[in-house]
Order: C-alpha cells, then sequence, then structure tokens
C-alpha cells in the first residue's frame, strides 16, 4: 500500500497500471471507532464496566482514552474533542458492525460518568 500511495503522488503512469480496486480478498474488516461524547460536563470517569464489555468485543484490538478523570468535556464536534478511539478488526463484517454499534450506545449512556 506504501508503494503505491507515493506512485499516486510521484509516478501517476505507474500507479494508473495498478487494477482500480486490490485483486486480494478482504481477510477482515476494520474500523478505528472514535470515542464521543454526546454531552459535556464534568467528567467522573470512564465506566469500568463498560470498557471491559469493550475489550471483551471479539473486533477489539487496543484502545487509547484521551481524557481523565476530572476533566471537564463538551460535546465531540470534531476531532479535537474525541474522548478516545478503539481499534477494530474482526473476519465478519456484520460482527464488526455489531460492535461498531454497541460501542456508540455505550457513547451515548454508559461509557462517560459524569458528576
Amino acid at each position: 500500500q506504501a508503494p503505491v500511495a507515493l506512485e499516486a503522488y510521484v509516478d501517476a503512469p505507474a500507479f494508473a497500471a495498478h487494477p482500480p480496486t486490490p485483486v486480494a480478498p478482504l481477510r477482515a474488516a476494520g474500523r478505528i471507532k472514535f470515542l464521543l461524547f454526546h454531552r459535556g460536563g464534568a467528567l467522573a470517569r470512564v465506566s469500568p464496566a463498560a470498557l471491559a464489555e469493550i475489550c471483551a468485543m471479539a473486533s477489539y484490538r487496543g484502545h487509547e482514552i484521551f481524557v481523565k478523570d476530572g476533566s471537564t468535556v463538551a460535546p465531540t464536534i470534531d476531532c479535537f474533542t474525541w474522548g478516545g478511539a478503539v481499534k477494530m478488526a474482526n473476519p465478519s463484517e456484520a460482527a464488526m458492525q455489531a460492535d461498531y454499534a454497541r460501542i456508540e450506545a455505550l457513547c451515548l449512556d454508559g461509557l462517560w460518568e459524569f458528576t
């Protein structure tokens, strides 16, 4: 992928010689799920139970939380106001979508505990 991306910028004929879509079948679906704040306020903590549920998902590959307990947060409006991110991959697109939707539901209610 990296050589092809470089060709897109520096060698248009070489880039044009590649097939328009990858020829190898996909082996898994992957996503980054950004952890959104749907409300603002004083964040007491990230729910340990909700975070444990995310970490136990079949699609889970890692996460990072960008805020600290006790922070004042605002509703997410851009990439600077996300609360964190979860790396996801799964051989099943349907399972990936289900895990993604569940994480979003937790962002709406359960992941963030406010004072």
